[in-house]
């Protein structure tokens, strides 16, 4: 039985994950929660993605007055440095950590005596459907120290009363909501750079993407969108995702085939211009 662990988890700031925003530690003694850690931390040139801040609800405000990773780790080493840590998808927040000391030439020799990860150890379950299973609370998932708390509470559980079987919830569209509320629809331009892409453009959002569909809306709104939900001959963009649907899709062809210029970006097309700005 393993008593003493150290639970961790990182949130980052782009898709590059090789840079932290916020990491979570929770200090377990004799299988009892000891001490709780949540530290922002500022990446370098603060340069968050869009979709990172969808996730997470970090934004380059909330960081860039913090320290970044180099001035915080000899405040936290002691955590990881010779310990047993706990993670969920450890492999993940590990590989991070090692970008991030690299990248700020940090020695991590002693790093960790020995990691568990409770997602293999719960057949590759999500943080999630492991809390249910083992009805563990998960207050804020995506919060660096809630995650690393509930992760901590069920090797607790795991340790005092072995594991169980997690019933995996089967993933669904993150467009399971095909509809969009209805104030996104109202075009916004006062606070959007007129030099971005979207910029006063008819927008309409098609398929399957990476993130809910009123929050991807809500972003393309932020940057001047004119959301959509129909294709027409003003259409400017049609963002398509897996499964786009197919008589919109026929639609924007059969225009594009007249002669109107519609551009159909892919989510990958649509991860790198959101990168940019």
């Amino acid at each position: 039985m393993i008593q003493d662990f150290i639970a961790f988890d990182v949130e980052t700031p782009n898709r590059n994950n090789d840079s932290i925003c916020q990491i979570g530690i929770v200090k377990v003694a004799d299988l009892q929660i000891v001490e709780r850690l949540s530290i922002l931390v500022r990446p370098p040139e603060n340069r968050y993605d869009n979709m990172n801040i969808c996730v997470h609800g970090i934004c380059p405000e909330q960081t860039e007055s913090e320290p970044e990773f180099h001035e915080i780790w000899p405040l936290i080493s002691s955590y990881f440095i010779n310990q047993t840590l706990v993670a969920h998808n450890a492999s993940f927040d590990i590989a991070v950590l090692e970008k991030v000391a690299n990248l700020y030439d940090i020695n991590l020799s002693g790093f960790a005596r020995e990691v568990y990860c409770t997602s293999l150890l719960n057949n590759r379950a999500s943080l999630p459907d492991c809390c249910k299973a083992y009805n563990v609370e998960l207050i804020n998932h995506h919060d660096g120290l809630s995650d690393a708390e509930a992760c901590a509470n069920i090797f607790i559980n795991m340790q005092i009363n072995g594991p169980v079987e997690v019933e995996k919830t089967k993933k669904k569209s993150l467009f399971a909501s095909k509809r969009i509320d209805p104030e996104t629809l109202k075009k916004d331009l006062s606070n959007a750079d007129p030099e971005n892409p979207f910029f006063d453009k008819r927008v309409v959002i098609t398929g399957n993407h990476h993130i809910d569909r009123n929050d991807l809306a809500s972003i393309l709104k932020t940057m001047g969108a004119d959301i959509n939900t129909s294709i027409s001959r003003k259409t400017d963009f049609v963002i398509a995702g897996s499964g786009a649907g197919p008589s919109k899709m026929g639609k924007v062809r059969e225009l594009i085939s007249e002669g109107f210029h519609i551009k159909i970006i892919s989510t990958e097309e649509l991860k790198k211009l959101l990168s940019l700005h």
